[in-house]
């Protein structure tokens, strides 16, 4: 339980949708010594009652009315990516700081829009990109841009599910390449910037339903950056044993690889062979990585951070790439970025 007071100064956040993403979100503001949760909400009734019991805080049914009642510094969107757009213009009005879970909008127009807004309200929107604040990734980051590897050569990441998403998900979710890549395209504009062309393909292997739905399961999208460097982002929905997000950097003077299913790297050597702990799924892989955007989040608020550790023209750059890739496969040809339509 949160036994912080309101008026101890901190900056107030509510959460708005309380699936696994909005209440772990929720969890960690009531932990983050730089926030104070001030109330959540979700279109469900029996979801949002079970949340705020378990949080001690205020519940609404209605971002409006909670914002309206409550008039917090920010809010964390973590509803279905649809409603993503309304929801930021709805703080976007009343002044209100955002942090939204990626995409920002269903579709790019729908997504500039949004962004437009939010610079002539002066809000700030972070996207949850938390690939950027995981420690492993960011010390791999530090030294790609401290010149430790020299010109770099290519980035390999990996995104893999080990059971695939419901249906019903699948038939919300955009299409494979629009919500899974966003995550590792991001993460190596971080490194290597803008992406100039992608050529991607992708099959559908494990369940008729990718079929079915027009979608695919496993997929790969091989990136040329501007900078001259090669880019491939592996993705698949089902691997069988478990989440993993390896990413690899090769360069002039060496590599650095950061294994992708466990967060601290430890390996056990031993005669009979090599083992270590492999995480579930991707809220245990970036336990760590989700506090720490919150609190760089909190900070925003504050005034004591950087005006946004991954903003919402990188979501924005994100969502151009993955479109790309969706437009390279339907082709079968490579696109430019520069040809996605908006």
């Amino acid at each position: 339980m949160n036994a912080r007071s309101a008026d101890d100064g901190l900056p107030r956040i509510v959460v708005w949708g309380l699936g696994r993403m909005g209440l772990r979100h929720a969890e960690n503001a009531q932990r983050c010594a730089r926030v104070q949760l001030a109330g959540v909400a979700d279109i469900d009734p029996e979801r949002t009652g079970l949340a705020a019991s378990g949080l001690a805080v205020p519940s609404f049914e209605d971002l409006e009315e909670m914002l309206e009642r409550l008039s917090p510094d920010g809010v964390v969107i973590a509803t279905h990516a649809s409603n993503h757009a309304e929801a930021i213009e709805t703080a976007a009005r009343r002044g209100i700081h955002v942090f939204c879970e990626k995409p920002l909008a269903f579709d790019g127009p729908q997504a500039a829009r949004v962004l437009a807004l939010a610079q002539e309200t002066g809000i700030h929107v972070q996207l949850g990109f938390q690939m950027r604040f995981d420690a492993d990734l960011r010390k791999a980051a530090a030294q790609v841009h401290a010149g430790d590897l020299g010109r770099i050569y290519q980035l390999r990441g990996t995104v893999r599910d080990a059971v695939s998403p419901t249906r019903e998900y699948l038939q919300r979710s955009g299409g494979y390449y629009r919500d899974t890549s966003p995550h590792c395209v991001d993460y190596g504009r971080w490194l290597l910037g803008e992406v100039d062309e992608v050529l991607a393909a992708g099959v559908a292997l494990s369940d008729p339903v990718y079929e079915e739905l027009g979608d695919v399961d496993n997929a790969t999208i091989v990136l040329r950056y501007a900078a001259g460097a090669l880019g491939t982002i592996n993705l698949s929905r089902v691997d069988g044993y478990g989440f993993d997000t390896a990413v690899e950097i090769l360069g002039e003077r060496g590599a650095i690889r950061v294994p992708g299913g466990r967060a601290d790297g430890l390996e056990h050597w031993r005669a009979g062979g090599v083992s270590f702990t492999h995480v579930s799924d991707f809220l245990e892989r970036f336990e760590q990585a989700y506090e720490s955007e919150l609190d760089a989040f909190a900070m925003l608020l504050a005034g004591a951070g950087e005006p946004s550790a991954a903003t919402g023209a990188d979501g924005l750059a994100s969502m151009r790439v993955a479109e790309a890739a969706a437009i390279s496969h339907e082709r079968r040809a490579a696109v430019k970025v520069a040809e996605v339509p908006w």
